[in-house]
């Protein structure tokens, strides 16, 4: 039952909720806009402190004109609807639901629990949210970067029971015998019919499902807990087998009770965790993702698409005088400085959040930041009220509080980075904002670094580390800017 009608709705607003509803069509649902519906959200949204979406309620907000240049999710019914409605949206139909800035989208009623669940977090601290989630007894609290379709419920219902049966086995019991052939061994048949009648029945191998299903299992470790990727490795997830014959350091650790030592595959979790989501998406998803986020050639990426500067927050990373002089001075460290005055000049005029990170190497380092050779150089300084997070790793979110400032910024999943040194601290903190879930772009133009020698003793000149530094980046981790003023137009 409503309590009021719009026209007794005056004064700021907390929270602005928006639902939808959908019609029913012989092609499948076509979500409902109400005009008058989208003239008042349209007119009371700016007096919001946030606004949220549930399921297909994404399509009046972005009716209103509230999504243009951000990215958002719906049902994945409507996806395809909303993205041709609305081409200045960037629609991902895969995640529960998808924060930008001081708008949140959810894909679906149950998934709209866990958008709840991250609005409780946001206002009152992770550990209320999980007491409101044992409360309402749900089975856990997800992260916002969770497909909408898990594993299992990926493939269509297998025409052979004793296959659905051996698909909610294998999600029970992860950290067992997995293998293809303990697989046919349960179904009693042989190892070549089980795959053949597994593939037919799922369209994947045996060994690519059990795999997907392990990597899922990580991810919510990853993107649910703090627990570090060794751990995650030796819990459910268990990507890698029991100790091989021979392998003398996992086999002391297996004795000892330990988790076993971090595989060279479990430090690219999340790479994996985003290619077996890809791997076991809907034909239908597929193919509209492929439309609208075609890959880039030659690259496994986020795509080419840069977001809008306005949409984005601005993390500079150590712009020192450090850099400028002395043993440690940066190929081009000048031209870099000039582009990232620029950047920072725009970001501030289009209203963008702007972070500034300094890395502090203690009393009498050429990074210490209480003398002038650790100061931020003067042509970035920060303004006031403008947040200085100090670090002492290449990452600028190891052990600081850079994602507390992030929250309290209300920051969207869009984070552009520029900085000092392009090789070093700008790729750790990129590869540190990809596995954190947001969308980390890098503009080539402000960041610089140094000559370095090579293993064989050779040279490795600066212009080289840097463009290979960013091709790195730009392969998975995110996307590149050349210029400032590619971003900014």
């Amino acid at each position: 039952m409503t309590d009021l009608a719009f026209a007794d709705v005056d004064g700021s607003l907390d929270m602005l909720l928006v639902p939808g509803a959908v019609d029913l069509h012989p092609g499948g649902p076509v979500a409902r806009i109400d005009q008058e519906v989208v003239a008042w959200v349209k007119a009371t949204a700016p007096q919001a402190r946030r606004v949220a979406s549930v399921c297909v309620g994404a399509h009046v907000v972005a009716a209103a004109g509230l999504l243009d240049g951000k990215t958002a999710t719906t049902h994945w019914s409507t996806a395809a609807q909303l993205a041709a409605d609305h081409p200045a949206v960037r629609v991902d139909p895969d995640p529960i639901f998808v924060r930008s800035g001081n708008v949140w989208t959810g894909a679906g009623i149950s998934a709209c629990m866990d958008l709840a669940l991250a609005l409780v977090a946001e206002d009152l601290g992770e550990e209320v949210a999980l007491d409101v989630a044992r409360q309402l007894v749900m089975y856990l609290k997800r992260q916002g970067g969770q497909s909408q379709f898990s594993v299992p419920l990926s493939s269509p219902p297998a025409t052979r029971r004793d296959i659905d049966e051996l698909r909610m086995f294998i999600a029970d019991h992860l950290d067992g015998d997995l293998s293809t052939a303990a697989l046919a061994a349960r179904m009693c048949l042989s190892e070549r019919h089980f795959a053949r009648v597994f593939q037919q029945e799922t369209g994947h191998p045996p060994a690519a499902y059990v795999e997907a299903a392990r990597v899922e299992a990580a991810r919510r470790l990853l993107e649910g807990t703090d627990e570090p990727l060794d751990r995650i490795a030796g819990v459910r997830a268990r990507l890698r087998g029991d100790p091989a014959p021979g392998d003398a350091q996992a086999g002391r650790h297996h004795a000892r009770g330990l988790p076993p030592p971090v595989p060279h595959h479990c430090l690219t979790l999340s790479f994996r965790a985003w290619q077996s989501r890809r791997a076991c998406r809907s034909p239908a998803q597929k193919e509209f993702r492929h439309a609208r986020f075609p890959d880039p050639a030659g690259g496994f990426g986020l795509g080419a698409e840069l977001p809008r500067l306005a949409d984005a927050t601005i993390v500079l990373i150590d712009f020192q005088n450090t850099y400028r002089s002395g043993v440690l001075a940066l190929e081009g460290a000048e031209p870099a400085l000039s582009a990232g005055a620029r950047l920072l000049a725009a970001a501030r005029a289009a209203g963008a959040p702007v972070v500034h990170v300094v890395n502090d190497g203690g009393p009498g380092s050429p990074y210490d930041i209480r003398a002038d050779i650790g100061a931020i150089s003067p042509e970035v300084s920060p303004a006031e009220g403008e947040p200085v997070v100090v670090k002492r790793f290449p990452d600028a979110f190891h052990e600081t509080g850079l994602e507390k400032v992030l929250r309290e910024l209300g920051s969207g999943t869009d984070l552009v980075l520029a900085g000092f040194m392009t090789h070093m601290c700008v790729t750790s903190t990129a590869r540190g904002v990809f596995n954190r879930g947001y969308r980390p772009t890098v503009v080539a133009e402000p960041t610089a670094t140094r000559n370095l020698p090579a293993p064989d003793g050779t040279a490795v000149a600066a212009a080289t580390l840097r463009t290979a530094a960013l091709t790195t980046i730009g392969d998975l981790f995110g996307t590149i800017a050349p210029t400032v003023e590619d971003l900014i137009s």
